[in-house]
């Protein structure tokens, strides 16, 4: 039992608050995991300059040697 200024917390009600803590910083340590997940899955799928160029190219027959 801890005494948080003149009010003794009770057992039980310092487990609930502890518990509810714990669950509130998981939540929020998921949700930037999510964030930074999809955030790197987004810049991954994201086309670059060169890519595009050689897919147009590609598409239209220029840059490729047809003998």
């Amino acid at each position: 039992m801890r005494n948080h200024g003149s009010a003794t917390t009770e057992p039980k009600s310092y487990e609930a608050k502890m518990i509810e803590g714990a669950i509130t910083t998981d939540f929020v340590l998921s949700a930037e995991i999510v964030v930074i997940t999809l955030n790197v899955v987004s810049e991954a799928l994201k086309p670059s300059p060169t890519l595009c160029y050689r897919l147009r190219e590609d598409a239209t027959g220029g840059g490729l040697d047809h003998a």
